[in-house]
């Protein structure tokens, strides 16, 4: 038995009824679609279909703005020196600054080594001699009895080197000086005979002259010649020291005065 729309759908026939069905009295005639009626309510979603092909990598966009910097990071390690390059060539001089001040004095350098002994030089004019310089002193009968002798003035220096300053003393220029002495005397006994020359505010005993006689009335007698060195000057004496008083003294001093060279 077939069933029966009362509503045959909307826009169209019905397939059920398409011809005469023997019940209906003619074909059914469809009529004008009707006004769509509301929607329904969204079915549920349907399970998600497979993935389709990839389609082709479309064209590049645009650059986006960029972005604002980020903060700076650590500073990562030093890396290894480079190998040194090849010098550049030299520039011009630059010109002359001006001069520093003197530096402080510096040490004195060890003696360098003593040079060549030079050539002599031509001997040069002979010089003018000085004039020589003598005098001589005596005396006479004398008594010696002890202290200063008397040299009285026999031949005088006529350069003034050498002074009598009395009967007792003579005065020498600063010089070098030879000396000759010779004194005697007369001991009514035995006794010794002490005479010394006095220079350079010093008695020179080793200079001296010395004789002891061991018998009554003898005579006693003696000599020195020696070298007076007078870098300031000097006066000169004769001293006697015997052991007695001693008489008929007599007594010669001669003085030169050298001209050793300098």
């Amino acid at each position: 038995m077939q069933s029966w729309n009362p509503r045959p759908p909307i826009g169209g026939w019905n397939p059920v009824h398409a011809g005469n069905c023997g019940t209906c009295p003619e074909p059914i005639r469809h009529g004008a679609t009707g006004p769509t009626g509301p929607t329904g309510a969204t079915g549920a979603t349907g399970a998600t279909g497979a993935t389709g092909v990839t389609g082709a990598t479309g064209p590049m966009g645009p650059a986006g703005v960029p972005g604002i910097g980020g903060n700076t990071g650590l500073a990562g390690p030093t890396g290894h020196d480079g190998s040194t390059g090849v010098a550049g060539a030299t520039g011009p001089t630059g010109p002359t600054g001006p001069t520093g001040p003197t530096g402080a004095t510096g040490g004195t350098g060890p003696a360098g080594a003593t040079g060549l002994q030079g050539v002599p030089g031509a001997t040069g004019a002979t010089g003018t001699a000085a004039p020589n310089s003598y005098a001589s002193f005596v005396s006479y009968g004398e008594i010696l009895t002890g202290g200063n002798m008397d040299l009285n003035l026999s031949v005088p220096d006529g350069t003034g080197q050498i002074t009598s300053l009395d009967t007792k003393t003579i005065s020498l220029a600063p010089g070098v000086y030879l000396a000759s002495l010779a004194v005697s005397a007369l001991f009514r006994s035995a006794n010794y005979m002490q005479v010394t020359p006095v220079f350079n505010g010093q008695p020179q005993l080793a200079l001296g002259i010395y004789y002891a006689t061991s018998a009554t009335g003898s005579s006693a007698c003696g000599s020195s010649h020696f070298i007076i060195r007078a870098p300031a000057g000097t006066q000169f004496t004769l001293n006697y020291s015997g052991s007695a008083p001693a008489t008929d003294g007599q007594t010669l001093l001669t003085l030169l005065k050298l001209n050793p060279p300098a």
